[in-house]
């Protein structure tokens, strides 16, 4: 807690990231509005001005990268830290600062009723696990009766009963399935907003290459010219991931989401395990050292 000027906070935030955040959590509790108001309007003409924003994404992207460094950078780590790990309520809360920052509002619900970016069922997504990762993190600390983030072998063996899951092995695993969806779903959600919130400034026209067979390299990035491809040509995906680690670039993070949405699709699915170009691809991609960004 502290006590300061509104221009020593605006001050502070442009060098200190957690006060920076704070202002765009901020909310009046009591008194007079005139002073959160006028922090408000200075940070989004400020801080948080469209010519900012690169900078202020830049420096939460940073933060995540030596976070993700400390506390795991996977989401499927077998004892995952709930709140700094890879996929974790750190990542969520990043996910709504982004939002907050470029847009003005911090619920994914909002991108599908005034954006249009998302649609319904993956903002649904999006609330849904970050519903479990506090559920985790509640009982966690419960049980401790002190901040206690690591979800454990011996918690998650205690933990899958209180949360509906059941008791044995079997529930066991059904309760870190469902954690490592969630995870993943934050994580797919926090390269998107951050992709987002960073608007394009003056930059030259982005490099675009065909790279044949549907396969695309566009400003630094793999993806597709067209997603619908995928329905025809399930082998694509595999073409694109094994593009992406053998040029040490990135998805895009559209394209990276169509892959995953057509795979919870059984027909594509199927396709995919018939095809025999996705068969070899799979066997070199296993056998790589290589790992994309």
């Amino acid at each position: 807690h502290q006590v300061a000027a509104i221009d020593e906070l605006l001050d502070a935030a442009r060098t200190d990231l957690p006060t920076a955040t704070s202002l765009l959590d901020l909310r009046p509790i009591a008194g007079s509005r005139a002073p959160f108001e006028e922090i408000r309007r200075r940070g989004a003409t400020g801080l948080f001005a469209h010519s900012e924003l690169p900078r202020f994404v830049e420096r939460l992207s940073k933060e995540i990268e030596q976070r993700h460094e400390r506390f795991g950078g996977s989401v499927y780590l077998l004892e995952p830290d709930v709140k700094n790990g890879a996929g974790g309520i750190r990542d969520l809360d990043v996910v709504y600062w982004a939002l907050k920052a470029r847009f003005g509002f911090g619920e994914p619900r909002e991108l599908v009723r005034r954006v249009g970016i998302l649609v319904q069922r993956e903002a649904e997504r999006i609330e849904a696990a970050g519903e479990l990762l506090w559920r985790v993190r509640n009982v966690l600390h419960a049980r401790a009766g002190r901040r206690s983030d690591r979800l454990t072998f011996d918690e998650q063996e205690a933990m899958s009963a209180l949360l509906g899951f059941g008791e044995g092995p079997e529930a066991i695993e059904e309760m870190m399935s469902e954690y490592y969806r969630s995870a993943m779903t934050v994580s797919r959600a926090l390269d998107m907003i951050l992709s987002l919130a960073a608007p394009v400034l003056h930059r030259k026209k982005p490099r675009e290459e065909d790279l044949g067979r549907g396969v695309l390299l566009f400003d630094e990035h793999i993806t597709t010219r067209d997603k619908e491809l995928l329905r025809t040509d399930p082998a694509l995906a595999m073409r694109l991931v094994a593009a992406a680690i053998e040029r040490g670039l990135p998805l895009l993070p559209h394209t990276r989401d169509a892959i995953a949405g057509a795979c919870t699709e059984p027909s594509f699915c199927a396709e995919l395990r018939e095809s025999r170009e996705a068969a070899r691809l799979f066997v070199s991609l296993v056998a790589m050292s290589k790992e994309t960004r």
